[in-house]
């Protein structure tokens, strides 16, 4: 028995990973690719999270949660003061809070060079406090933790499509980043503006560090992942 479970849990492996390398090397008009593969590289990660908590886990929950279990991701559960900051400015009724996150952004335009790294932002402890129920009651439909970077992830999913091309009259995101960052254009400029960029080898790396540990992880605990005949429906066949 011992032997049939681990010998579906390598046929599920190896499932995914055929899958996970036709991502890798699809091709496509230079144009379309990093769109396609940031698309389906968010498809993966909604597939294995789906593998590892199934369907009675909601899609949010069970993305972000795979990601912080065996992403590897260490700036995962820190918290994002520019889309804090901008919520708070639609949302009142939080001012020590909001005057907090704006000190962290200034500091960000006045000290940095333009690239800001996730090290440099706030986790939810540093500013839990300031938070109703220490960052856990609802504040105009929202807790502390929908601006953690995993959850920004979750809920830019779409939003990766624009940051894979430079928009016109803006200078091209940096290609030798590999690792989620900020980037202030025109940081010296009234129009000056912060944007989140997960690069396209983020993606990748990310994929390819959850399919082995999530299938480590099965296999340590001698758990077959599918049934026989079962296909995730979060996966598209055929790529």
């Amino acid at each position: 028995m011992l032997a049939k479970v681990q010998d579906r849990i390598g046929e599920v492996h190896d499932f995914l990973q055929r899958r996970l390398t036709n991502i890798h090397e699809i091709n496509a008009h230079p144009d379309n690719l990093p769109i396609m593969q940031a698309v389906l590289y968010s498809s993966f990660i909604d597939a294995l999270g789906a593998t590892c908590y199934g369907s009675g886990v909601d899609t949010r929950k069970r993305f972000t949660r795979v990601i912080v279990e065996y992403g590897q991701w260490i700036e995962a559960e820190t918290v994002c003061p520019m889309h804090l900051q901008r919520f708070l400015e639609i949302s009142p009724g939080l001012p020590d809070l909001k005057r907090r996150i704006t000190d962290i952004v200034d500091k960000w335009r006045n000290s940095q060079d333009g690239i800001i790294y996730l090290g440099l932002a706030p986790t939810k402890d540093d500013i839990a406090e300031l938070w109703p129920d220490n960052g856990t009651r609802k504040h105009h439909k929202k807790t502390l933790e929908h601006f953690t970077h995993v959850n920004l992830l979750y809920g830019m999913r779409n939003g990766l499509l624009h940051q894979q091309y430079a928009a016109k009259g803006l200078p091209a995101f940096p290609r030798e980043q590999e690792n989620v960052h900020y980037v202030f254009w025109n940081k010296f400029d009234e129009g000056g503006r912060l944007e989140l960029i997960h690069p396209l080898e983020f993606l990748a790396n990310l994929c390819d560090i959850l399919l082995e540990n999530v299938m480590n992880d099965f296999k340590i605990k001698d758990k077959k992942p599918w049934d026989i005949g079962y296909f995730s429906s979060y996966l598209i066949d055929g790529l």
